[in-house]
């Protein structure tokens, strides 16, 4: 089952079904119709394999509609094998399934959001989920990123969710320091209208926060996985590591 994607990317899934004599289906992004609800991410799905409405997600980034349409797809492909699977069961998987840092939700007040996006098509699609959810809404983008990834184009699509930004250098060999970070992102700012600065380490970043959130302001933690099971433990939500 094949995930939409660009096509150089399902060709080479495609060809390889091929030469292993193998069948493959994609998931119709076409056949996701959304539904509203104010909580919880709803769609109904109708593909030639399979049918399914009123499919309610605990994850609410927008994105997970379609991984969700993954699952459906691969439901199918074993129900045609002969597995047993009921509707009853693959709806509370889907309605329970939880991923640490993927759009969610930290703490309500402050809202607090954790999303471990490292490249621009992550925060493409973190950005889809902000529109969806809290549009119009300002930030303060708690964030650190691996100087090997395109951080500026990042940073840029970024900006205009942001009531300022705090940097940190994660705990990993690849991170970009703080401080460097803070530069780069203060250069893409050229109306120098954000305020920006650097944290010592990820526990200052996050205390710094929080009070410069003062109980109402939102806070977005972002930019790689590297750090986000320090900021959830500081937060008080426990290790994901585990």
């Amino acid at each position: 089952v094949i995930y939409p994607s660009e096509k150089a990317a399902v060709d080479v899934i495609v060809n390889k079904c091929l030469e292993l004599d193998c069948a493959y289906y994609c998931v119709r992004e076409d056949s996701i119709t959304s539904v509203f609800d104010e909580n919880m991410l709803c769609f109904q799905y109708d593909s030639p394999r399979i049918v399914m409405h009123d499919i309610m997600l605990n994850m609410r980034g927008t994105y997970q509609r379609t991984n969700a349409a993954l699952v459906l797809e691969a439901v199918a492909s074993l129900r045609s094998r002969g597995v047993d699977l009921q509707d009853q069961a693959v709806r509370e998987g889907l309605s329970t399934a939880v991923i640490a840092a993927r759009f969610e939700k930290l703490s309500e007040s402050p809202l607090i959001l954790a999303d471990g996006g490292h490249n621009p098509q992550c925060i493409e699609a973190l950005i889809d989920s902000l529109n969806t959810w809290y549009p119009g809404k300002k930030f303060i983008i708690l964030t650190g990123v691996m100087k090997d990834k395109e951080y500026r184009t990042m940073y840029e699509l970024l900006l205009p969710y942001a009531a300022e930004f705090i940097t940190v250098t994660p705990d990993n060999v690849r991170a970009l320091p703080a401080d460097i970070l803070a530069e780069e992102i203060r250069a893409l700012d050229r109306e120098h209208k954000l305020l920006v600065t650097f944290a010592a380490n990820i526990k200052e970043g996050v205390s710094r926060a929080m009070m410069h959130s003062d109980g109402h302001n939102a806070i977005l933690a972002t930019g790689t996985l590297y750090m986000m099971n320090a900021v959830r433990q500081l937060i008080g939500k426990g290790d994901f590591s585990k």
